[in-house]
């Protein structure tokens, strides 16, 4: 999943034809299962986790594991090609360049980037994608960051969630999910950053497009 195709999820459960403002459940399984949880009747008991409030929406946007999405910020980081580049055809960083301003050629239809600040810290990173969406009309919003927070660090987005910008070695985000210890700050506006690598609380999201 794309990090824009997040944000069109984000939007669409916050808006009438999901939720409608109201936040939806967490699923606070350690162990991360699906589907609402563990148990084969967790789907339609814990329908509240879905973004739709029934059993024919999408779960685990808030709580279960921390969702990698296909974005990332260019700033030159070694991570962007230990974790970002594939084999196959279409690779995540397709056009990978060293150059800090290639972002306003590298966005495909795989992948969603976003530029680097003078000082590559999450706040500065924040403040230039905010300012290449002001300055350029084909760039940036929709992604639900900007939009849903009002810095690039700490719990500033909607329903005080996990606010998190992509910086120096951390150069990929993640979605939905918080630690534990700090529930509050999980929801699908939350966002955060990764370097890329494996780990046990990572998952990502497959999307199918119909025409």
């Amino acid at each position: 999943m794309k990090n824009s195709e997040w944000g069109a999820v984000a939007y669409l459960t916050h808006s009438q034809y999901g939720r409608n403002g109201t936040e939806i459940a967490i699923n606070d399984s350690d162990l991360f299962y699906t589907g609402g949880a563990e148990g084969s009747s967790s789907i339609t008991t814990n329908k509240a986790q879905s973004t739709t409030g029934n059993e024919s929406g999408i779960y685990d946007i808030r709580g279960g594991a921390w969702e990698r999405v296909a974005g990332y910020i260019t700033n030159g980081n070694g991570n962007l090609k230990n974790y970002g580049t594939t084999t196959v055809s279409f690779p995540l960083v397709a056009t990978f360049k060293e150059e800090k301003e290639g972002y306003k050629t590298l966005s495909t239809k795989y992948s969603t980037v976003y530029p680097v600040g003078t000082s590559d810290g999450q706040s500065q990173n924040r403040e230039a994608y905010s300012n290449a969406s002001t300055s350029e009309s084909n760039y940036g919003y929709g992604d639900a960051i900007l939009e849903t927070s009002d810095g690039g660090e700490g719990s500033t987005g909607w329903y005080e969630d996990k606010s998190r910008m992509a910086d120096l070695g951390q150069t990929f985000f993640t979605r939905g999910r918080w630690d534990d210890a700090r529930q509050s700050e999980s929801g699908i506006f939350c966002f955060s950053n990764s370097a890329g690598q494996p780990n046990e609380v990572g998952g990502f999201r497959m999307v199918l497009v119909c025409e």
